[in-house]
């Protein structure tokens, strides 16, 4: 794999560096707003710089949700769209069907389980020991957190959230800009910018 750039520095970076670690990936430092958050790597302040001298370096969005889900997915589109290609960010420990299909700059954590026939648009984060079912589609810069479980040939749209531990039943549609509440159990359709309690 090539050199990775993180933009972003807080919390999530952080998850992300774990799985990086562990598979020997040369990070070759973090664009943030600050300086001093991941002091164990160097601060690039020229990312376009860096990608003119580089060019074979890959991006990786370490963006958190924390701030909302449009920050994330406005990081990706403006780097993207200016300067380069993102990276997706796999753990050694999730499984994946080989008959899934994973876009650019996917991120899934430890234990998640992607099953067949799973489509897992750009931006996508699945946190650690979740799964996704069978034929289900999940849309560009959703995020489902960790221990939640989208069943069977679910559509989930772009900008939505599934918080941890949520469960959405066999056949869900999830429109765009969504939020399913961690914990609870999604038994019918949500509209665009719906929230599930």
């Amino acid at each position: 794999m090539s050199d990775l750039l993180l933009l972003g520095g807080g919390g999530y970076a952080l998850s992300l560096l774990d799985i990086l670690e562990e598979s020997n990936i040369n990070i070759l430092g973090f664009h943030a707003k600050t300086k001093n958050t991941l002091t164990n790597l160097a601060f690039v302040s020229d990312v376009e710089a860096l990608i003119k001298s580089n060019p074979e370096v890959r991006l990786v969005n370490a963006v958190g949700i924390a701030s909302g889900i449009s920050r994330r997915a406005k990081v990706f589109e403006n780097f993207q769209e200016e300067i380069g290609i993102f990276a997706s960010v796999i753990s050694r420990y999730a499984y994946i069907s080989t008959y899934a299909k994973i876009s650019a700059g996917v991120h899934i954590f430890h234990d998640a389980v992607i099953e067949r026939g799973v489509s897992l648009d750009m931006n996508v984060v699945i946190g650690s020991s979740s799964s996704i079912h069978h034929g289900t589609e999940i849309g560009k810069h959703s995020f489902v957190g960790p221990g939640a479980r989208v069943l069977g040939e679910c559509q989930v749209g772009t900008h939505s959230v599934i918080g941890s531990n949520a469960v959405i039943a066999p056949g869900i549609i999830v429109g765009n800009h969504c939020k399913v509440t961690a914990g609870s159990f999604l038994r019918s359709n949500l509209s665009d910018g719906a929230k599930n309690y």
